[in-house]
C-alpha cells in the first residue's frame, strides 16, 4: 500500500506538471477536460500494471542465489515464538499506524465537508422558487445575485437585472448540457480518498476553469463579446461556496476568463503536445516494472526459449523465499527429475504474491548439475574442518546440557536450548510496530567455530528488519564447547527456522 501511495502521488504530480507547463494556456478546452478527468484514473491504475519487457533490470538467467541460500535446513524443530508472551497490553501506536489513523481522520473530515455542501445545496434548493423558462426549469433564489448550476438544476438570483439574465442563463445551460457538475463531484470524491495530495485541489480548480472557458466560448459566439465582458465585470456580489457547482460569478476566475476570451484559438499543430502523455505513461510503467522488489524473472530471448520448452512444472509454496521442510523435499525431488532428463523444462515456484521461474535447457542443466551438491544436503561435500549439524559425531555442547548425554540426546538438548534462547530474546514488538499481522518466518544459518564462537550468521526473511533482529539474537548466543568429528574439533553449520504469528 505504501508503494501504491508513493507511485500514485508521483504520477499525479507529473500529470499535473505536464498540464500546467504545456496544456493550460491552450484553447483546446474539451481536450483539456478529458485530460483532467482521465489522468487521476491513470495515476491510480498505472502503479498496478507490471510489464516484464519494461524491466530493464532483468538478468539473462535465473539467479539461484535468491533461492538456494538456506533453502535446505536440517531436520530441526522450528522455533515458534509466542506473541502472547509479549507485552500485549501496550497500545500499538507505530508510525505506520499513526499515519493510517491520520489518513482516515482526513477522510472523515472530507466526507463531513462533502455532506455539509450537499446540505447547503438542498437548503438553497428548498428555499428557491421553481419557474419554467425558455431554458427549462430554473430555481430563483430570493434576495440574491447568485448564478450557478448543479446537475440538471439551474439557480439564479432574483436581484439580477433582466437584461443580464438571458446571457447568464445561456451560460448555465451549457454547464447543464455538458454535465460539468459530474466532473466536479468526481473531483470531490477524489478529494475524499486522496485528500493529502495537493495536486488534486489544483486539478479541481483547473477543471472548474475549463468549464467556464467552454461555456464562455459557447455563449460569446452568439452575442457581443463586449456585452459579455460587462456582465462578467458587473458580477461583484456574493454566492455561497459550494465547490461542486458551476458558478457564473466566481471572482477569482473572472480575470482569467476574460483573458481567455480575448485569446486567439490555438494552432491545431499544438494538439501534438498531447502525445507527450504516451512517453510519460511508458516511463511510469517502466518505473513500476523496475521498482518491483519481487518482479517475475524471465530469461533473455523469451519467445525463442518459450518455444523450446516442452514441459512446465509448477510448484505452489507458501513463500518462494522461505520454503518449508516439506516444500524443500518436493523442490529437490522435482529438480532432480528435471536434471535427469534432456527435455527443455520450465520450473516455476510461486506463492500468493510472486513467481520465480527458470527455463532449464542444456546450458542451464550443466550449470545446475554442478551446483547439485549445494541443493541436496545428502550429497553435500564434507570438509574436514566444517560439518553440518546432522552429520557431526559429537554436537556442540550448550551451557546447561549434560556432557554425558548420548549423541541424539545431546543434539536434542542443543536444539532445545537454542530455541529457548531465541524465543526469550527475539523482540517481536518490532513486527507489531511495523504493522505486521499473520504468520511470519525467518530462516537463520550460523556456524559454531572450532573455538565454540558463533560466526558467519546469515538470515533470510521477507522483511529485512526481522532478519536483522534474528541475526542480533543469534550473535548473542553464549560461547559453547565446539563439536567434534573423529576426535577433532570442527566448525558446525546449524540452520534454524523461526516462526511467529501476530493476530
Amino acid at each position: 500500500m505504501e508503494t501504491f501511495v508513493i507511485n500514485f502521488s508521483l504520477f499525479l504530480f507529473l500529470f499535473w506538471g505536464l498540464y500546467i507547463l504545456f496544456f493550460k494556456k491552450e484553447t483546446f478546452f474539451h481536450h483539456n477536460r478529458v485530460y483532467l478527468i482521465l489522468t487521476p484514473i491513470l495515476a491510480t491504475v498505472l502503479p498496478f500494471i507490471l510489464i516484464n519487457q519494461l524491466n530493464i533490470n532483468q538478468g539473462n538467467t535465473f539467479n539461484w542465489q535468491e533461492i538456494t541460500p538456506l533453502l535446505f535446513t536440517e531436520n530441526i524443530e522450528e522455533v515458534n515464538i509466542n506473541a502472547a508472551n509479549t507485552n500485549s497490553n501496550i497500545v500499538d501506536l507505530s508510525f505506520k499506524n499513526v499515519l493510517i489513523i491520520v489518513y482516515f481522520l482526513g477522510v472523515a473530515f472530507m466526507l463531513f465537508n462533502f455532506f455539509r455542501k450537499l446540505k447547503l445545496y438542498h437548503v438553497l434548493k428548498n428555499k428557491a422558487k421553481s419557474m419554467q423558462t425558455a431554458f427549462g426549469e430554473v430555481y430563483v433564489i430570493q434576495n440574491s445575485k447568485a448564478a450557478f448550476t448543479f446537475l440538471n438544476k439551474i439557480f439564479i438570483g432574483d436581484l439580477l437585472e433582466n437584461e443580464a439574465q438571458k446571457e447568464i442563463l445561456q451560460h448555465e445551460v451549457v454547464h447543464k448540457k455538458q454535465k460539468h457538475s459530474f466532473d466536479l463531484v468526481y473531483y470531490e470524491i477524489l478529494k475524499i480518498i486522496f485528500w493529502f495530495h495537493p495536486s488534486i485541489y489544483s486539478l479541481q480548480n483547473q477543471i472548474k476553469l475549463i468549464h467556464e472557458y467552454i461555456a464562455d466560448a459557447k455563449v460569446s459566439s452568439r452575442i457581443s463579446k463586449k456585452k459579455y465582458y460587462e456582465n462578467l465585470l458587473n458580477g461583484f456580489f456574493g454566492v455561497k461556496q459550494i465547490s461542486f457547482t458551476s458558478q457564473f460569478f466566481n471572482h477569482s476566475l473572472i480575470k482569467k476568463r476574460i483573458i481567455m476570451l480575448q485569446k486567439s484559438k490555438s494552432n491545431k499543430t499544438a494538439l501534438l503536445k498531447y502525445l507527450m502523455v504516451i512517453p510519460l505513461s511508458l516511463a511510469m510503467l517502466t518505473y513500476v516494472s523496475c521498482s518491483q522488489d519481487e518482479a517475475i524473472t524471465q530469461p533473455e530471448n523469451n519467445k525463442q526459449e518459450t518455444s523450446e520448452v516442452e514441459n512446465i512444472i509448477k510448484l505452489e509454496v507458501e513463500d518462494v523465499h522461505n520454503l518449508s521442510e516439506d516444500e524443500q523435499k518436493v523442490f529437490a525431488s522435482q529438480l532432480s527429475k528435471i536434471l535427469s532428463n534432456n527435455t527443455p523444462t520450465q520450473f516455476v515456484l510461486f506463492d500468493d504474491y510472486e513467481e520465480k521461474s527458470i527455463t532449464i535447457n542444456e546450458e542451464a542443466r550443466a550449470n545446475l548439475s554442478s551446483k547439485k551438491s549445494q541443493l541436496n544436503p545428502e550429497t553435500e561435500s564434507v570438509s574436514s574442518d566444517e560439518l553440518s549439524f546432522n552429520v557431526i559425531d559429537t554436537p556442540p555442547l550448550y551451557i546447561g546440557c549434560d556432557p554425558n548425554l548420548s549423541k541424539e540426546e545431546a543434539k536434542k538438548c542443543f536444539s532445545q536450548k537454542i530455541s529457548e534462547f531465541v524465543g526469550s530474546n527475539f523482540n517481536i514488538d518490532l513486527a507489531k510496530e511495523n504493522g505486521l499481522t499473520g504468520v511470519h518466518r525467518i530462516y537463520v544459518q550460523f556456524k559454531i567455530s572450532k573455538e565454540g564462537q558463533i560466526t558467519d550468521v546469515k538470515s533470510r526473511s521477507k522483511h529485512t528488519f526481522l532478519g536483522e533482529e534474528a541475526e542480533r539474537v543469534i550473535k548473542n548466543l553464549p560461547q559453547m564447547k565446539p563439536g567434534e568429528n573423529d576426535g577433532q574439533k570442527v566448525g558446525v553449520l546449524y540452520s534454524l527456522p523461526i516462526s511467529f504469528e501476530i493476530k
